[in-house]
């Protein structure tokens, strides 16, 4: 399977931000790797290890979505990064039903 690309408004590794970039996510590597137009060095790898007990934490707050320790993706909106978190294995946790007045 192919990876599967998002367009993120700002990606920050470490503290190295980087602007109107790509996350492409490989099911198969279990890996994220993050491609910044027009780099003549192809993609970086930025996070492994998905599906693996000790793999990485993916939390979503709004447009942002944070991957581990050093990795946090904004987005255009929050449904492409719930699409993202999503698809990183990020489960929202269920709603509780409010009581009934």
């Amino acid at each position: 399977m192919p990876s599967k690309l998002f367009s993120a408004e700002q990606v920050s590794y470490g503290a190295a931000p980087f602007t109107k970039v790509q996350l492409g996510y490989n099911s198969r590597a279990k890996c994220l790797n993050l491609i910044v137009p027009g780099s003549t060095k192809g993609a970086l790898q930025v996070v492994s290890g998905f599906g693996d007990p000790e793999g990485p934490q993916v939390s979503l707050e709004g447009e942002t979505c944070t991957i581990g320790s050093a990795v946090t993706a904004r987005f255009i909106n929050e449904a492409v990064a719930a699409e993202f978190a999503t698809c990183l294995g990020f489960a929202p946790p269920a709603k509780v039903p409010e009581p009934a007045a």
